[in-house]
């Protein structure tokens, strides 16, 4: 006898480089919450073409292990800002709930730089590549024009892409919560989080580590090892990323890295509050946080 397909009740949608890491860290800790193993990339089933094409079925396959008692969702950062993901979603779960989590976008946008360089597909200076951004889309390859890896303005759009999910789905349906209020008054945000997928339950959890990505010290050196080690590049970061053990012939990527974090350069900062302003001034009419210290 065949197995019941068990369907996501919740979907923590992004945005990318928002906290998104964090928060399903914390979710995966309730017994009552099902999420897949942590998955690198992302699932982002209803936003990339070549997955969604192989058909409903594949993407249920991640909550197999789930128990029937549980409340099941996944984490996709990437379909906040999806062109394609919210139809998608709405064909097949017209009634799930959805999670975004909003950060500053001018941060967002520099944290968004910094993996960008980690996965050694950058080779321009932030300012630069801000400023260039409209002009760097891809065109010809699917795959990575939905990638986008440079879309550092275009994924701090917020209004925009919620206002074709408030218009799709119920209001009730979606809760979005500000990064900031997530880092600082997590307890009270993760409340927030569980009673909106049902789960009334209080529970203890342990505050994750810190997911901020280690700086790229030469962003050309960087694109030259991912050259070098191919597919394996992307697994190597990973467990840099978690400070695990490697061997030592990693070391020429390790000595390219430092977990210190530097503050956007204050040229940067300056053009990106001219760039949001508008739109985090039209955001605020549809939300129920203050974004006065994003300006």
């Amino acid at each position: 006898m065949s197995q019941a397909k068990k369907n996501p009740n919740f979907i923590i949608g992004g945005a990318c480089a928002g906290g998104t890491s964090f928060l399903s860290s914390i979710l995966k800790q309730h017994k009552q919450i099902f999420l897949p193993k942590i998955m690198r990339p992302e699932p982002n089933f209803f936003h990339y073409s070549h997955k969604f094409s192989k058909g409903i079925n594949s993407y249920l396959k991640i909550f197999k292990s789930a128990s029937k008692n549980q409340i099941i969702g996944e984490r996709s950062s990437l379909l906040l800002t999806s062109k394609k993901a919210p139809l998608r979603i709405k064909k097949y779960f017209p009634s799930i709930k959805l999670i975004f989590c909003l950060r500053n976008p001018i941060e967002r946008a520099w944290a968004n730089y910094r993996f960008t360089c980690l996965e050694g597909l950058e080779n321009k200076t932030f300012y630069n590549a801000i400023k260039l951004e409209k002009k760097r889309k891809i065109r010809n390859n699917l795959y990575w024009k939905e990638v986008s890896p440079y879309s550092y303005i275009e994924r701090g759009k917020y209004y925009s892409s919620l206002k074709l999910f408030l218009k799709l789905f119920k209001k009730k349906n979606i809760l979005i919560i500000k990064s900031e209020d997530l880092s600082h008054n997590t307890s009270s945000q993760i409340k927030k989080v569980c009673s909106f997928i049902g789960i009334k339950k209080k529970f203890k959890f342990k505050t994750p580590e810190n997911f901020t990505s280690p700086m790229v010290i030469n962003i050309s050196k960087q694109r030259e090892l991912r050259a070098k080690y191919g597919r394996k590049f992307y697994l190597i970061i990973e467990k840099i990323r978690q400070k695990k053990s490697l061997k030592k012939r990693y070391n020429d990527i390790k000595r390219n890295l430092k977990f210190s974090k530097e503050p956007m350069d204050n040229k940067s900062r300056i053009y990106l509050r001219t760039i949001f302003h508008k739109n985090i001034k039209k955001l605020s009419n549809i939300i129920d946080f203050n974004t006065e210290d994003w300006i």
